[in-house]
């Protein structure tokens, strides 16, 4: 932050200029004549930084706390809302007559979104761990956020490698108009029932227990979800088996394989998206038997995170530290003692 550098050098020329001669401005180093705590320049600085710090700390409770915790959980309902959204666009971008360049764009602008925000949830569960407090319940909301944060990183690589190869397409195949409309009725309820089950975990989850109720509940959702996912695969066997009916088995697999490519990666992928989805969701009714069913999270290092060793201990920011410690130095030290006839002692000039 450039206003931050300017700042800290304007103050610390000033608090130079008055230590090479004390007294001029009420200033006056400790353990020195005419220091008073009350009163002192120096001192009243201090006391300001320190209740401006403060005061910009107390900013972040009022009125109401933005704890590290609850960003996570308004980032991962945002996710569990974009995610199953970027799959509804891709599939009504798919079940178009012919691909559409303004919807690829659409679609190429909300992937860049989510992987933003996906970092963003990484940094805020890491972070939480100060906010924790020793508190069992805040650390089982950390394990269900980590664990929905690396479905949905899978989920992630699924979607992106369907949007390129959908969106880098210029036509469809002879068969994919008919192939799609036999899907588009079972793959949007498919989409929908995911979504549900995604809030509804993620929800159950936000007090850090889940209930008996909300374990039935969330059971019950995983089995339609799963009767659903069967239903949409039947429907596609079925649709591929009376597009190419009438047809031996070696022109079959090359029918498939040629003009019905996109259409099995896009279902395959989808098909990965939905099984990742019930097993989250079963994982959080197994997190209520077992408390220790989510993994840990993996926790930085507390002090030295601060700093990256490979950029501090670089050696040309090394040698850029040497040489301006010996220029502030020989500076002050000209300063104070005088050099020849040229400076006299305790000049700041």
């Amino acid at each position: 932050q450039i206003s931050t550098v300017i700042f800290a050098v304007s103050n610390a020329t000033g608090f130079w200029m008055n230590f090479l001669k004390p007294g001029a401005t009420d200033f006056a180093c400790p353990f020195t004549e005419g220091f008073q705590v009350l009163g002192n320049v120096g001192v009243n600085s201090l006391i300001t930084v320190a209740v401006g710090g403060f005061l910009c700390i107390m900013v972040t409770f009022l009125p109401y706390p933005r704890w590290a915790l609850f960003n996570a959980r308004d980032t991962a309902e945002d996710l569990i809302h974009s995610m199953p959204s970027l799959w509804k666009a891709l599939a009504e971008f798919f079940v178009e007559p012919a691909p559409n360049s303004f919807s690829a764009d659409k679609i190429h602008r909300r992937m860049a979104r989510l992987a933003k925000t996906v970092t963003t949830l990484e940094d805020s569960i890491a972070n939480s761990w100060y906010e924790s407090f020793g508190s069992s319940r805040r650390h089982q909301v950390r394990r269900a956020l980590n664990a929905l944060n690396k479905m949905i990183h899978e989920n992630y690589d699924r979607i992106y490698s369907t949007c390129n190869a959908l969106t880098g397409t210029t036509e469809w195949s002879p068969l994919h108009a008919e192939m799609m409309q036999l899907l588009k009725p079972s793959l949007f309820a498919t989409i929908t029932e995911a979504e549900v089950l995604l809030q509804v975990c993620l929800r159950s989850s936000f007090d850090g227990q889940l209930t008996e109720v909300e374990a039935v509940a969330i059971q019950k959702m995983c089995d339609s979800l799963r009767r659903s996912e069967a239903k949409l695969t039947k429907t596609f066997r079925d649709a591929r088996d009376q597009l190419t009916k009438g047809k031996d088995e070696t022109t079959k697999n090359q029918e498939c394989m040629d003009a019905l490519l996109l259409e099995h990666m896009f279902a395959l992928n989808f098909a990965g998206f939905v099984r990742l989805v019930l097993g989250f969701g079963e994982d959080v009714v197994q997190q209520r038997k077992d408390p220790t069913h989510f993994p840990q999270v993996t926790e930085r290092p507390a002090f030295s995170s601060l700093w990256d060793r490979t950029v501090v201990l670089d050696p040309a920011h090394l040698n850029w530290v040497a040489r301006a410690c010996l220029s502030i130095f020989t500076g002050f030290a000209i300063g104070y003692f005088g050099f020849m006839d040229i400076f006299n002692k305790f000049d700041a000039s």
